[in-house]
């Protein structure tokens, strides 16, 4: 997909497919109020990317020291053009495909 928000407290990364699926990847919750401090954020807007690339580097430590939850999260914000959405809750491993969401024709 291509990156189309990176918030300016680097907390979350919005990506469009090339289906159109909006992807928010949130890292941490209530992380807006660390202003960025414990994330390396690397991917810019209007940057190509895929499975094999680094959104951002997370302090889970600092994140934990803070007070707050280090859930990462992966939400879908148009779920309109979404037909169905399956996720592993089994043997899920780093780099592993966890899920499968498909659109609506």
């Amino acid at each position: 997909g291509e990156v189309v928000n990176v918030f300016p407290t680097l907390h979350a990364v919005g990506i469009q497919t090339s289906g159109g699926l909006e992807v928010l990847v949130h890292m941490g919750i209530d992380t807006v109020e660390l202003k960025g401090g414990p994330f390396e954020t690397t991917v810019t807007v209007g940057q190509k990317v895929d499975e094999n690339t680094v959104l951002s580097t997370v302090d889970l430590e600092a994140l934990k020291e803070a007070g707050k939850d280090t859930a990462m999260m992966v939400l879908f914000t148009n779920m309109d053009k979404v037909e169905s959405i399956v996720v592993a809750t089994e043997g899920i491993e780093g780099k592993s495909e966890i899920g499968k969401v498909t659109l609506k024709a």
